[in-house]
């Protein structure tokens, strides 16, 4: 199975909402050449999604959960779901950073459904602003 590749760029403290889409073969079901067919995300027991460092320590300095919080389900039937980051979660955070997000289907197997680049440009606002 395939997963999906995106990067995105924001300045810290920025929202960000990252649509993930599984499909069988990681491209959109909605692309004319070699559309990929929806993976049906009904009955997953776990989503997670994490962000890290990009060196050699792959810290995790972000992770959402499906059963905590940061994950919503937009369509099971269509595979689709969203990471969604609120401003305290970038805010402080710069440079190029990992994201990779893992889905548990009913049975217990585990696929990795997203993967990419998340590049955080330095902010000149503060947190209140």
């Amino acid at each position: 199975m395939g997963h999906q590749i995106q990067n995105f760029e924001i300045h810290a403290g920025d929202d960000l909402v990252v649509p993930i889409e599984v499909t069988d073969n990681g491209r959109s079901a909605s692309e004319t050449t070699n559309p990929g067919t929806p993976i049906n995300l009904t009955g997953v027991t776990e989503i997670v999604f994490a962000v890290a460092d990009r060196d050699e320590s792959s810290t995790r300095i972000i992770t959402f959960k499906l059963t905590t919080t940061g994950i919503v389900i937009t369509d099971a039937v269509a595979g689709k779901y969203e990471a969604r980051f609120l401003d305290s979660d970038t805010f402080g955070l710069f440079g190029f950073k990992d994201m990779q997000s893992r889905v548990t289907d009913s049975v217990g197997d585990k696929f990795t459904a997203f993967a990419g680049l998340l590049n955080i440009n330095k902010s000149i606002l503060t947190a209140t602003e």
